[in-house]
C-alpha cells in the first residue's frame, strides 16, 4: 500500500512544505520580490496561506470523507 503514501508526499509538496521543490521556489521568489514591491509579495504570501489551507481542507475531505 505505498500509493497513499506517494500521493500524500505529492500532496505536500504541492502545498510548499520544507523540505520540497516548492517550497524552495516559492520562498525564493517571495524573497527577491519583497526587496522590489513589499506590498505585492505580503499579499501573494496570504494567498500562498488561503491556498495551503483550502488544500489542506480538500486532501482531509478527499482521504477521511466528509
Amino acid at each position: 500500500k505505498w500509493l497513499p503514501a506517494l500521493s500524500l508526499f505529492f500532496a505536500v509538496a504541492t502545498l510548499g512544505m520544507p523540505g520540497t521543490g516548492n517550497f524552495v521556489g516559492e520562498f525564493m521568489i517571495l524573497f527577491g520580490s519583497f526587496q522590489v514591491v513589499p506590498v505585492i509579495t505580503v499579499i501573494s504570501t496570504f494567498g500562498l496561506v488561503f491556498a495551503s489551507v483550502y488544500s489542506l481542507a480538500m486532501l482531509h475531505r478527499a482521504y477521511f470523507g466528509k
